[in-house]
């Protein structure tokens, strides 16, 4: 399943998208979508400290939500552990 966001030419909603289809009352506002993204993020960087181990694609799942967040205008230094 690939969940897409599309910002709503009518107002400030993002659209939420499920493999290309729109899903009908499924939206959410901007800043609801950078507090999803956050929590993600912080939960990512949680599992990262307890990990004993390396573990790449748990590196590769931080980076890009780094990347998420960066192009969301967010900051993500103020959320490292």
């Amino acid at each position: 399943m690939l969940y897409t966001y599309k910002k709503c030419p009518y107002n400030k909603n993002i659209l939420l998208y499920k493999d290309g289809d729109f899903m009908e009352d499924e939206y959410m506002t901007l800043d609801e979508l950078k507090q999803v993204n956050i929590d993600y993020y912080v939960n990512l960087l949680r599992i990262k400290k307890s990990e004993q181990s390396t573990n790449e694609e748990l590196d590769y799942q931080i980076r890009v939500q780094e990347n998420k967040l960066h192009a969301l205008g967010i900051n993500t230094e103020d959320f490292k552990l």
